[in-house]
């Protein structure tokens, strides 16, 4: 069996294993060992849900007291530390495990900000997030500017939300992020919004990306022109977005479908020939 299905055995039973010890009436103490010999011998990740499996049952005195038996035993490494801390609602603590410069990075920062909005905090979560707003420009973010909207929204401050929502679809063309910002629109703004959005899809530097969004928003009029305005930028390579696109507009839009699957096959054949040897 390969090892990943052999994880996620061990990992279904970490996630019943919590209840098992309720019905079973184990005692705190004889839980904590268990734990702690069982998170001693978890070269493979086996255990890693053991934590957050047990909290609900240790509690914060049980889980401060499987900190401690496991400093007795050797130490305690830095994602097991994450989980008892989170575990025991610590949100100071947590922050504490994190090194200023590591808040830098959106990713970091995003999954610190969501642990403290959760935890009621959204306006730590939005100070946590700005530390990395440089960064994120600069490099790929999806976490962080969800996170961000999120936080927005928890302030109550919607409209700077809804701001970053058509910043982030400008930028990506993301249809759930649209979709999301359509649905928080008053009646009747939505039309002239998605018109808005369609029109930026059509601006936006990169084909690819385009075409991608108004196949599968949908709007396949627009699609279609779309293909035949940019003819030359369709180098066939992405079949995985070329071949749905032209199933898609086969029926209605046939020389769009056309130019796509054109496309597809110089590609297939100027690579064919690239791989022969030369005589």
């Amino acid at each position: 069996m390969p090892q990943i299905d052999v994880i996620g055995l061990f990992q279904r039973g970490v996630d019943a294993l919590a209840c098992l010890a309720a019905a079973a009436g184990t005692k705190p103490q004889e839980l904590v060992e268990h734990a702690a010999e069982l998170l001693q011998e978890n070269g493979y990740g086996q255990f890693e849900g053991l934590i957050p499996a047990l909290a609900p049952v240790l509690g914060e005195a049980g889980l401060l007291q499987l900190e401690e038996a496991l400093l007795e035993r050797g130490g305690v490494d830095r994602y097991t530390m994450e989980q008892l801390v989170r575990g025991r609602g610590d949100l100071d603590g947590y922050l504490e495990l994190f090194e200023p410069s590591q808040l830098t990075w959106p990713d970091t920062a995003a999954e610190v900000a969501g642990h403290l909005l959760r935890g009621g905090r959204a306006e730590q979560a939005l100070a946590v997030l700005e530390r990395a707003a440089k960064a994120s420009q600069i490099m790929e973010a999806e976490a962080w500017h969800a996170t961000r909207i999120a936080v927005l929204d928890a302030l109550g401050r919607c409209e700077e939300a809804q701001q970053h929502r058509w910043q982030v679809f400008s930028k990506t063309l993301s249809i759930p992020v649209l979709r999301e910002y359509l649905q928080r629109l008053d009646d009747f703004a939505d039309v002239e919004a998605e018109e808005q959005a369609l029109a930026a899809a059509e601006q936006h530097p990169f084909p690819l990306a385009a075409l991608q969004f108004l196949v599968f928003w949908p709007s396949m009029p627009r699609a279609a022109r779309y293909v035949i305005e940019h003819c030359h930028d369709w180098d066939g390579d992405a079949y995985e977005i070329y071949e749905p696109a032209a199933e898609r507009l086969s029926a209605e839009h046939p020389v769009a479908a056309s130019l796509l699957l054109r496309s597809m096959v110089v590609f297939a054949l100027s690579m064919g020939l690239a791989s022969q040897p030369v005589v």
